[in-house]
């Protein structure tokens, strides 16, 4: 029965946190400016009078739920970050560049090519995607393969998860929780810079300082949505599930290796047969 609530209060733990944050930082902007005492015709009367009539216990609810609905629509998913810097990084000069500049073997540029997997991943799915192509190991010249396929394979990261859960429910769970992991530190981290720049503006220059622990926080983030990623990762490398645009480009890819080869051997038989005419006149 645990397990089962788990998922729920895993969703429920980011916005409630995050719009707890932002209240906080709000309060901090704003406090001093809400009165204590109202006037029979203000229209705050009815709300101080509900607080005085129902108690704090009942006021600290509605004020949970008004925390939860502002960390729901200002929340925002690791998994998002992550690919809003990719797509900022992949239309940026220095990516083109860096693409295009790919020597075989670079593994450390195919890294920096899939800023949402871990180094393990990268490696791990493009000796994947090497093999499924050629049918061999051939790591020394194939990083344009890999790079290519890395790039149909993130276009179809958001839904591996969903294929995940009718597949293996086991795994699906250690995603879910890393996955959430990630969420929660991001928000923290960026409601948590919000609220130390205005703890800064308004209380004392030094809250500020919170800034770096909270920028750490926030690549902690990043770091546990790799993680969860690798999870996609293996189980597309075991057969677990399918990546659609991923298993595409390898059905393509494979096809076109297969006529280049077979033009190559017959090229190479026919280089043959010469040299034996030659050879025999």
């Amino acid at each position: 029965m645990l397990a089962s609530l788990l998922p729920g209060i895993r969703e429920l733990r980011a916005p409630l946190v995050t719009g707890y944050i932002y209240l906080l930082a709000l309060l901090l902007l704003y406090g001093n400016k809400v009165p204590t005492n109202v006037a029979a015709d203000s229209p705050l009367k009815l709300p101080y009078d509900l607080v005085g009539w129902l108690g704090k216990p009942t006021a600290i609810a509605v004020s949970t739920f008004v925390a939860y609905l502002v960390g729901s629509v200002l929340e925002v998913h690791a998994a998002t970050v992550s690919r809003s810097f990719r797509k900022i990084r992949s239309h940026s000069k220095l990516f083109k560049k860096r693409r295009h500049s790919l020597l075989p073997g670079d593994e450390r540029g195919l890294k920096w090519l899939a800023p949402e997997l871990t180094p393990a991943s990268v490696n791990a799915l493009g000796r994947y995607i090497v093999e499924r192509v050629r049918g061999k190991l051939s790591i020394s010249y194939d990083t344009d393969l890999k790079a290519e396929g890395f790039k149909f394979f993130l276009q179809d990261l958001p839904q591996l998860h969903t294929r995940l859960y009718g597949a293996n429910k086991d795994l699906y769970g250690d995603y879910d929780r890393l996955a959430a992991e990630a969420d929660l530190k991001v928000n923290v981290g960026i409601s948590g810079n919000v609220l130390s720049g205005v703890a800064g503006v308004v209380v004392h220059p030094l809250w500020a300082i919170l800034c770096g622990p909270m920028l750490v926080l926030f690549y902690r983030g990043l770091s546990s949505d790799r993680q969860a990623n690798d999870i996609l990762v293996q189980s597309v490398v075991t057969d677990i599930v399918k990546s659609p645009k991923l298993e595409g480009y390898i059905d393509e890819a494979a096809s076109h290796f297969r006529e280049t080869e077979e033009i190559r051997t017959a090229r190479r038989m026919g280089s043959d047969h010469t040299s034996h005419d030659d050879d025999e006149r």
